[in-house]
């Protein structure tokens, strides 16, 4: 009896170590998938959490917005009131104001100018201006005039210049309505309406040349006024009140082709019987006449610096003959 008791507390034991060796076996085994569970706090976690921007987020600029719904950011432009002009070419001594009460400065590179501004060359100077609309100024050395007028708009511009001395070549652009384009001098004004014409005044001599015009090309002076044709060029002294009209000749064009060469496009439609050649004299146009200086006329006119008053000749006495009267002491034949 003894014995039977024995083996069975034995067994027991043994049953219990097998027991205890296999629960520890599989806790052991459970550990690593156990140390990955995440089990709640009493503490409730902050929500999930967004990383700070590198740099601090830029206004939104203002603008109309696109079908896309992006927004347009507006660029920068700078301001022009009403029509200008720009300096497309330098060359030599140029200087610009942009007032009569500024001071003169050298000219720069795509400045722009507005009314009221000057501009003038120095000797071997010279300068290229284009207005909005396209026409364009060309200045040749030791001029100076000033932007007077720059009203209108692109379409129908009126430009005045006001030179005081010196030449400008210009190109009036066409096909802009009613465009005006006059120059004046203390001589007279020039008006044109799209042409190619220049005019030079020095020393009370205003020389206009009118190259090629679809429209009227005007001078008027002293009340008179004179319509140029296509290739015409009228000359005044102012000094000897002489005014008269006459072709151009070779130099002439030579020289209105060097400062715009874009003017060899039109010389078919100038000298429609072919352009001056050199050694060709200018011809004046013919009939030139004389008014009174209160009467203004119309026309080419000539204005004589003296008149010419013939020198009164003596004019011989007949020599009275004797009469036969019969009775009279004188014999009769």
């Amino acid at each position: 009896m003894k014995k039977l008791f024995t083996s069975r507390s034995s067994a027991a034991r043994w049953a219990g170590w097998l027991m205890t060796w296999t629960v520890t076996i599989i806790v052991l085994a459970l550990l690593p998938a156990c140390s990955r569970i995440r089990f709640p706090t009493s503490k409730p976690t902050a929500g999930p959490t967004r990383a700070a921007p590198t740099s601090a987020p830029t206004a939104k600029p203002k603008g109309t917005k696109t079908p896309g719904g992006a927004v347009a950011t507006p660029t920068a432009r700078t301001t022009v009131t009403g029509r200008s002009a720009s300096v497309t070419d330098l060359q030599g001594q140029v200087e610009v104001r942009k007032s009569s009460t500024a001071p003169f400065a050298a000219a720069t590179l795509g400045q722009v100018l507005q009314v009221g501004a000057s501009l003038r060359t120095g000797d071997r100077g010279q300068a290229t201006l284009q207005l909005i609309e396209g026409s364009i100024i060309r200045v040749t050395e030791n001029t100076a005039f000033e932007l007077t007028d720059l009203s209108g708009n692109q379409n129908n511009p009126k430009t005045v210049l006001g030179l005081d001395f010196g030449t400008l070549f210009v190109f009036a652009a066409k096909a802009l309505g009613l465009s005006q384009f006059d120059i004046q001098t203390p001589s007279g004004v020039a008006s044109v309406r799209g042409s190619y014409f220049s005019v030079k005044y020095s020393q009370g001599t205003i020389i206009v040349t009118c190259l090629e015009s679809s429209a009227p090309c005007d001078f008027s002076t002293l009340g008179n006024s004179v319509t140029l044709r296509n290739g015409d060029k009228a000359v005044i002294d102012n000094l000897k009140f002489v005014l008269r009209v006459e072709r151009m000749s070779q130099e002439d064009l030579s020289d209105f082709l060097t400062a715009l060469p874009q003017a060899a496009t039109i010389l078919r439609t100038a000298f429609p019987s072919g352009t001056p050649t050199a050694g060709s004299t200018s011809t004046p146009t013919p009939t030139p006449t004389v008014f009174p200086s209160d009467t203004p006329t119309f026309g080419p006119v000539l204005i004589p610096v003296s008149t010419f008053t013939p020198t009164p000749t003596s004019t011989p006495t007949p020599t009275p003959t004797a009469t036969c009267v019969p009775g009279v002491t004188v014999p009769c034949p």
